[in-house]
């Protein structure tokens, strides 16, 4: 943290707590995984890259020293090592980020030096490097920010993409672990790169603001899944929130849906899983989503659609088949399905896409000019008409989102996240953290 604190967690993010130590006034710009409840923080004088291949690398000033398990080292020296901002390293490979001047790979093996094609991340503030399941990922401060990565045999950098708007997402450190990679922001805490997943999430904002991840009503019961902890279930408004008792495979990820009468989770890995009768066991669904991420699953009768990093995906046999909602979209990263008679919506990172049953595909457009493009973040239907949120506001439609009426919102709420609408009043959630409710029409 800025003001020298630091915060423990021994549950994988879901709790923290404050850890006292000596010197506390120096800012905090690391993190370690460690395996018992011990707890070192050190001053560094040098960066550096602790290996569990037997090698570590520091680099300070101008020197690079590599030190061996069995207790040789040997020193480089290079003008350019200078400017390192991050270093990490694979087998017999260093790579040494160089702030805004490229990144170096340096072979321990002939003691040769190349450097890397960054491509759109030339000329980026590079503040630091891991490796992961054969990947080097690079995270950047100020302008572009974010985190990228590229394979390790590979030649182009690829952006990670953050479960929420964001702004720019400035990296201060990552850290590999069994679970994922581990990233420290600036303003936004850590975030984790789950090892199936291509996608960064929070594990520091606690259960209450990340990590409930959907909700499924099912009969007189609602469903909960939460982001690490696994699904949760109330039988009815009045009774305690409690684990489902059936065992699901553990996973950073467990998004709901439902086919029927059964619950349908999927998993970080792709998987899916059916309830059996009365959710006391799980039955194996066929799934392509192998390689891909399942951000929702949204069902209408026999048909279940899977929202993914790589567009929507249909079955209406429970996973013995597959199909592409539309190919045209297989390069979007969806994030929510909303299915209706007369359309159906498809909101992606990119934009918000119409879907009509007579094959017409239309891009969200309210015909606005604006600081910024007009976007939708969630929508519903409720007495046949449609209901949006985004930026700027609030949108309503009459005819399936062909046209829009824009809403003047109150004064400093430019994106409104949610929306929901009970007992004739309708309710919405902003950017702000504010809570919104006015009576319907």
């Amino acid at each position: 943290m800025a003001n020298g604190s630091i915060f423990r967690t021994t549950n994988h993010g879901l709790n923290w707590k404050p850890y006292s130590r000596p010197n506390s006034s120096n800012p905090v710009s690391a993190i370690e995984v460690v395996r018992d409840s011990a707890l070192a923080v050190d001053g560094l004088p040098a960066i550096r890259s602790l290996g569990v291949d037997g090698l570590s690398v520091w680099i300070k000033d101008s020197v690079m020293t590599l030190e061996y398990w069995y207790g040789v080292s040997r020193s480089i020296v290079r003008p350019e090592f200078s400017l390192a901002s991050a270093v990490t390293h694979a087998d017999n490979v260093v790579f040494i980020a160089l702030k805004r001047y490229g990144i170096l790979r340096f072979n321990t093996q002939r003691d040769a030096i190349d450097t890397l094609t960054l491509g759109h991340l030339s000329g980026a503030y590079l503040s630091a490097l891991a490796v992961q399941d054969d990947y080097l990922y690079a995270g950047v401060k100020q302008g572009r920010g974010g985190l990228h990565r590229r394979p390790l045999t590979g030649t182009l950098f690829e952006s990670v993409p953050f479960d929420r708007e964001s702004g720019v997402l400035e990296v201060t450190c990552l850290q590999p672990s069994p679970r994922g990679l581990y990233i420290g922001t600036k303003e936004h805490g850590v975030l984790l790169a789950g090892r199936a997943s291509r996608i960064m999430r929070s594990i520091s904002d606690g259960l209450l603001h990340a990590m409930s991840q959907n909700i499924v009503p099912r009969d007189s019961s609602l469903f909960i899944a939460c982001r690490l902890r696994g699904i949760y279930f109330m039988r009815d408004i009045s009774d305690e929130v409690r684990p489902l008792t059936s065992l699901l495979p553990q996973s950073p990820e467990y998004i709901l849906g439902s086919i029927g009468s059964a619950i349908v989770v999927g998993f970080a890995d792709g998987r899916l899983l059916r309830s059996t009768k009365n959710h006391q066991g799980w039955d194996s669904i066929p799934s392509p989503f192998k390689r891909a991420h399942l951000n929702a699953l949204t069902s209408q009768g026999d048909n279940l659609y899977a929202a993914t990093i790589n567009g929507v995906w249909l079955t209406s046999d429970t996973g013995k088949t597959w199909r592409s909602l539309d190919s045209n979209l297989n390069r979007e990263n969806v994030r929510k399905v909303v299915v209706h008679d007369s359309v159906t919506v498809v909101i992606a990172s990119s934009k918000t896409f119409f879907l009509y049953p007579s094959g017409e595909t239309s891009p969200f457009d309210p015909k606005l000019t604006l600081d910024y493009p007009p976007r939708i973040l969630d929508v519903l239907f409720h007495r046949g008409r449609l209901y949006g949120v985004g930026y700027p506001g609030l949108y309503t439609s009459d005819d399936f989102g062909r046209t829009w009426t824009v809403y003047k919102m109150p004064p400093k709420v430019m994106v409104v996240r949610t929306l929901a609408i009970s007992n004739n009043t309708m309710y919405i959630a902003t950017d702000m953290g504010q809570l919104m409710s006015c009576p319907m029409p």
